[in-house]
């Protein structure tokens, strides 16, 4: 994750941070327009080469989950 746009994992907004170092995030990657929520796995993660889980198709259905 980074906070220079130009670079490759600028499409990975963190929302809110899990046990162990690990976030819960929006990934604009496939659609700028509709995220989906993945988890982003701290420890996997190499610089600038995300391993992301994905958790739902949209924010509402997340919100959903979570109730």
């Amino acid at each position: 994750m980074t906070d220079i746009e130009d670079l490759i994992g600028a499409d990975i907004l963190p929302i809110a941070v899990l046990f162990a170092g690990d976030f819960v995030c929006l990934d604009f990657r496939d659609d700028r327009e509709k995220p989906k929520v993945v988890i982003w796995n701290h420890e996997e993660s190499a610089e600038l080469k995300p391993i992301t889980y994905f958790v739902a198709n949209t924010f509402s259905e997340f919100i959903y989950k979570v109730e």
